[in-house]
Protein backbone atom coordinates (compact mmCIF):
# COMPACT_ATOMS: atom_id res chain seq x y z
CA UNK A 1 0.00 0.00 0.00
CA UNK A 2 2.88 2.39 0.55
CA UNK A 3 3.31 2.80 -2.96
CA UNK A 4 -0.30 3.45 -3.89
CA UNK A 5 -2.38 6.92 -4.47
CA UNK A 6 -5.07 7.94 -2.35
CA UNK A 7 -6.77 7.39 -6.00
CA UNK A 8 -5.92 4.17 -6.05
CA UNK A 9 -7.00 2.87 -2.83
CA UNK A 10 -10.46 4.66 -3.80
CA UNK A 11 -10.98 2.67 -6.98
CA UNK A 12 -10.10 -0.58 -5.02
CA UNK A 13 -12.01 0.49 -1.95
CA UNK A 14 -15.09 0.99 -5.04
CA UNK A 15 -14.61 -2.21 -6.26
CA UNK A 16 -14.98 -4.18 -3.39
CA UNK A 17 -18.45 -2.12 -2.69
CA UNK A 18 -19.64 -2.58 -5.46
CA UNK A 19 -19.18 -6.40 -5.37
CA UNK A 20 -20.77 -6.00 -2.09
CA UNK A 21 -23.58 -4.30 -3.31
CA UNK A 22 -24.06 -7.04 -6.09
CA UNK A 23 -24.17 -10.02 -4.11
CA UNK A 24 -26.51 -8.34 -1.68
CA UNK A 25 -28.54 -7.86 -4.69
CA UNK A 26 -28.55 -11.11 -5.49
CA UNK A 27 -28.91 -12.43 -2.22
CA UNK A 28 -32.53 -10.16 -2.33
CA UNK A 29 -33.42 -11.33 -5.55
CA UNK A 30 -32.37 -15.08 -4.60
CA UNK A 31 -34.13 -15.09 -0.88
CA UNK A 32 -37.49 -12.64 -2.04
CA UNK A 33 -38.49 -12.74 -5.98
CA UNK A 34 -37.68 -16.41 -6.02
CA UNK A 35 -39.25 -17.38 -2.76
CA UNK A 36 -42.40 -16.39 -4.55
CA UNK A 37 -41.62 -17.69 -7.92
CA UNK A 38 -41.00 -20.98 -6.00
CA UNK A 39 -44.17 -20.65 -3.78
CA UNK A 40 -46.14 -20.27 -6.91
CA UNK A 41 -45.16 -22.58 -9.50
CA UNK A 42 -45.21 -25.19 -6.22
CA UNK A 43 -49.34 -24.15 -6.06
CA UNK A 44 -49.84 -23.96 -10.03
CA UNK A 45 -46.90 -25.64 -11.84
CA UNK A 46 -46.20 -23.86 -15.46
CA UNK A 47 -48.00 -20.53 -14.33
CA UNK A 48 -46.88 -17.95 -16.14
CA UNK A 49 -45.29 -15.31 -13.75
CA UNK A 50 -44.69 -11.45 -14.51
CA UNK A 51 -42.60 -9.46 -12.18
CA UNK A 52 -43.51 -6.01 -11.48
CA UNK A 53 -40.81 -3.77 -10.58
CA UNK A 54 -41.41 -0.54 -9.12
CA UNK A 55 -40.25 2.86 -7.17
CA UNK A 56 -37.62 3.05 -9.92
CA UNK A 57 -38.31 7.03 -9.53
CA UNK A 58 -36.20 6.60 -6.00
CA UNK A 59 -33.37 6.59 -8.38
CA UNK A 60 -34.46 9.70 -10.20
CA UNK A 61 -30.96 11.38 -8.23
CA UNK A 62 -27.97 10.53 -8.85
CA UNK A 63 -27.19 9.79 -4.82
CA UNK A 64 -29.53 6.76 -5.17
CA UNK A 65 -27.56 5.29 -8.58
CA UNK A 66 -29.14 7.60 -11.24
CA UNK A 67 -31.57 6.78 -13.93
CA UNK A 68 -29.80 3.87 -14.95
CA UNK A 69 -29.72 1.71 -11.41
CA UNK A 70 -33.50 1.10 -11.72
CA UNK A 71 -32.71 -0.89 -15.09
CA UNK A 72 -29.70 -2.04 -13.76
CA UNK A 73 -31.50 -3.57 -10.81
CA UNK A 74 -34.58 -5.27 -13.18
CA UNK A 75 -31.88 -6.44 -15.88
CA UNK A 76 -30.23 -8.17 -13.11
CA UNK A 77 -33.20 -10.07 -11.34
CA UNK A 78 -34.34 -11.23 -15.23
CA UNK A 79 -30.84 -12.74 -15.01
CA UNK A 80 -31.50 -14.42 -11.91
CA UNK A 81 -34.87 -15.92 -12.40
CA UNK A 82 -33.66 -17.15 -16.10
CA UNK A 83 -30.83 -19.13 -14.74
CA UNK A 84 -32.85 -20.39 -11.72
CA UNK A 85 -35.23 -21.45 -14.02
CA UNK A 86 -32.81 -23.11 -16.34
CA UNK A 87 -31.42 -25.12 -13.56
CA UNK A 88 -34.85 -26.08 -12.04
CA UNK A 89 -35.74 -27.48 -15.86
CA UNK A 90 -31.88 -28.93 -16.24
CA UNK A 91 -32.97 -30.64 -12.95
CA UNK A 92 -36.50 -32.06 -14.01
CA UNK A 93 -34.99 -33.38 -17.58
CA UNK A 94 -32.33 -35.14 -15.19
CA UNK A 95 -34.91 -36.93 -13.02
CA UNK A 96 -36.64 -37.96 -16.27
CA UNK A 97 -33.75 -39.49 -17.82
CA UNK A 98 -32.67 -41.49 -14.91
CA UNK A 99 -36.61 -42.48 -14.26
CA UNK A 100 -36.74 -43.44 -18.30
CA UNK A 101 -33.46 -44.77 -17.89
CA UNK A 102 -34.89 -46.97 -15.41
CA UNK A 103 -38.15 -47.83 -16.71
CA UNK A 104 -40.02 -45.73 -13.80
CA UNK A 105 -41.19 -42.74 -16.16
CA UNK A 106 -44.55 -44.03 -15.69
CA UNK A 107 -44.47 -44.71 -11.95
CA UNK A 108 -46.11 -42.52 -9.43
CA UNK A 109 -42.63 -40.98 -8.46
CA UNK A 110 -42.60 -39.14 -11.32
CA UNK A 111 -45.35 -37.32 -10.73
CA UNK A 112 -43.75 -35.68 -8.05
Amino acid sequence: WDNRSDEDYDEIYSEREMLRAERALDDDIDNKVQYWVNCIQSRVPGAVILPVASFDDLFDDMENGGPGEAQRRVDRMKERLNHHERRHVDGLSERLQTLKSSHRANSQEATK
